[in-house]
């Protein structure tokens, strides 16, 4: 089975060594740091999304992969570029849980991205056969889906736990107020979300290979995005949970789905 290993962020601002918030012009230097690392240890893509909230730096992704193309990649020689782009590139629609959302993005034949923050992510396996029951209905050619979650990587379950937990809590427990969620996000919450049915990819590279090779398996994905910045966690804990992600996440995934 051929799965696309990636990560994405957005540009979350994290703290620097004082225990303070960098400013946002550093988590955006952070972020081509965190692209370019990601290139090195072979990860296939580096996804920069966008907000406009105190808490993200990115608000234009486009200046930023920019910034990332130019210490990324290797130098263009005879390079045929212009702009000729009608029908030049993939476009993916992201979905949290619409069925509406699923049938529109089968219809304009797109990619589907599941945005899973929460739960099991096989309760969006009616969501996958909808879309590929669309796409026959429309008469388009079948179509990529991925995943996208949140999760972090340590050299153990317990000290990926222990890094993660406390921003992420944050971030929820502030966004969820804003939104209306109910109830507080706890460390018993947490728990269950880093288990085999949540959505948080977190732990160390064995638990967290064999949580994707699931959720591929599951759902049927051609691609899997790690939210790899979640809350104001450090730089150097982000960079060490990349490397780790493609020099022992990303080999094992495939090697357990490599006879499926």
């Amino acid at each position: 089975m051929e799965i696309e290993l990636g990560l994405d962020t957005f540009g979350d601002v994290t703290r620097g060594a004082d225990g303070k918030p960098v400013s946002d012009a550093q988590a955006i230097r952070d972020v081509v740091a965190q692209a370019k690392l990601a290139d090195e240890v072979g990860l296939q893509f580096f996804g920069v999304g966008e907000h406009h909230r105190p808490e993200f730096a990115v608000s234009s992704p486009e200046i930023v992969l920019a910034a990332i193309a130019s210490v990324k990649r290797a130098a263009l020689e005879n390079a045929d570029v212009y702009p000729k782009t009608a029908n030049g590139l993939t476009a993916w629609v992201g979905v949290g849980g619409s069925p509406e959302s699923v049938v529109r993005t089968a219809r304009h034949g797109l990619g589907l991205m599941l945005a899973i923050i929460g739960g099991s992510p096989a309760r969006f396996r009616p969501y996958v056969d909808l879309f590929h029951r669309s796409l026959d209905s429309y008469e388009k050619p079948i179509a990529p889906v991925g995943v996208h979650s949140p999760g972090h990587v340590a050299e153990t379950d317990e000290q990926a736990w222990d890094e993660l937990y406390p921003d992420l809590a944050q971030q929820r427990e502030k966004i969820g107020r804003e939104r209306g969620w109910p109830g507080t996000y706890n460390r018993l919450q947490f728990q269950s979300e880093v288990g085999p049915e949540g959505a948080v990819y977190a732990g160390s590279p064995e638990r967290v290979a064999q949580k994707i090779a699931s959720t591929v398996r599951t759902l049927g994905l051609s691609r899997f995005d790690l939210k790899f910045s979640n809350g104001g966690l450090e730089q150097d804990k982000l960079l060490k949970s990349i490397e780790l992600y493609g020099t022992q996440v990303a080999p094992r995934v495939r090697e357990l789905l490599a006879d499926e």
